[in-house]
This record gives C-alpha cells, structure tokens and sequence, in this order.
C-alpha cells in the first residue's frame, strides 16, 4: 500500500508540475532517492521508522495512515496475498469505455452466475448482441479468458490514473449517472440509496475530501464483498461545484 500511495502522490505532483522528478519527490519526502527508488521497485522492505517519517509527509487520513502502518509492521499472516490492481490505459479505457464491461466483469465473478451470452444479457438488463460486443472487447484486451464454456476474470482489481483527463472515463461516468437516474424509478428504496447534501465548502479541503471519499469507497467496497456475493452494485458518488468561477477546463 505504501508503493501504491507514494506512486499516487508522485503522479499528482507531476501533474501540477512536469518537470517534478524522483530525485525532487525524495528530496521533499527527506528521504535518499535511492531508498524512494527502491521502496517503489519492490527491493526494499520498510521499517516503522522510515514508515512513520514518509506518513508525515503525504496527505493521507488517520485512517489510511493506522491501515498503512499495521499492514506493513504487522502484515495479516492466515491471509491470501492480494494481488495489485492492474492499471488501464487510455488505450484499454476507450475499448472498454461502456458500463457493460465494468458489470460484466463483476457479474462473472459471482459464484453462481450462468456464463451464457443469454442468462448475461437477462442478468443485467441487456440486449444480447451488446453482450457479446462486450465479452469480445474483454477477451481483447486480456480482462476475461474462455475456460471451455465459462469466462475467467483474470484480473479482479482495476485501476486507473487520478486527475489526469480521460475521454474514455468521462463517457463511463456519463454512462453510470443515467444508470443512477434510471434506478429511481425501476428499483425499490430497499435496493437502493440515492441521497444527497448540498454545502458551503472551503476550497482548499477539496484534496482532503477526495482522499476521504476514496477510503470510503474501499470500506464500503470490503463490507460488501464479506459473505458471498449475490449481486452485482455499482457505487456513484458525485461531489461537485455549483457555483461557476471560471470556464470549463480540463474536463475530466
């Protein structure tokens, strides 16, 4: 997790200034590049010095800097290791740019989902030519393999680049917000939570606020998932500005 968060920060501070490097990261974490560098190539553990010196200097919660500090000092022993979340680029994003591929790789991994273009197409509410667009789009690009008349998720955990413009997310999340309008009306208060709050805010905790949505995303995401599955969710949550201050840019 640490890898994951340096890398996080790195990419937003290259972001806000290309020219920012490793060497000046380090420099800013206080830290040896050379002991940055390793730390993100994987060939250097990290003890709870080096660990709690490096916490200070990223923007992280109290939680995410309690979960950080026990995963690493005292790392879970009775459990599976957790493979990485694979990074998508821009190229598999926009072959993939449709809700559907996102539902579908989650309804394949229910254990008792039927892999039939048809019993997919009923399940989620599709036509099923769409379908199987979609699973031909997956096998492309390696996120699903055939295992006779099934499908393989081959990889569980996706990732993608933050703050960085994407056409491809952009018409995802377009895509998820009509879902979310549409399930107003065709599913139940029970099923569902649609709730929302409007605030004045403080520009400057914006970052703050994002890391905090971000945690919640992944303990709302491990609450779920406890048991097994039976459904396939999809979680929006939308924090945006009403007040207009300056023309769109860089829309994301």
């Amino acid at each position: 997790m640490l890898r994951k968060y340096l890398l996080q920060e790195f990419e937003r501070r290259t972001h806000a200034n290309p020219k920012y490097s490793l060497r000046a990261f380090a420099r800013d974490l206080e830290i040896h590049s050379g002991t940055l560098s390793s730390i993100l190539n994987e060939r250097r553990a990290v003890g709870s010095k080096v660990l709690a010196h490096i916490m200070k200097k990223l923007p992280l919660s109290a939680m995410e800097k309690k979960r950080l500090f026990s995963e690493i000092i005292t790392p879970p022993s009775n459990e599976a290791e957790v493979a990485p979340p694979l990074m998508l680029d821009e190229d598999v994003l926009s072959i993939i740019q449709d809700w559907e591929h996102y539902a579908i790789l989650a309804y394949l991994q229910l254990r008792k989902a039927k892999h039939a273009p048809g019993d997919i197409a009923k399940a989620l509410g599709l036509q099923q030519a769409k379908v199987l667009r979609a699973l031909s789009n997956l096998e492309n690009v390696n996120l699903i393999e055939r295992q006779g008349h099934n499908f393989k998720v081959t990889q569980k955990s996706l990732a993608t680049s933050r703050g960085i413009p994407s056409p491809a997310l952009r018409e995802a999340h377009l895509q998820y917000i009509d879902k979310a309008k549409s399930a107003l009306s065709e599913f139940s208060v029970e099923e569902r939570d649609i709730t929302g709050r409007t605030m004045v805010v403080s520009s400057k905790n914006l970052p703050k606020a994002k890391e905090l949505i971000r945690q919640f995303r992944h303990d709302l995401s491990e609450l779920l998932e406890q048991g097994e599955a039976d459904d396939v969710y999809r979680l929006n949550i939308q924090l945006f500005p009403l007040t207009h201050k300056s023309p769109l840019e860089n829309l994301k």
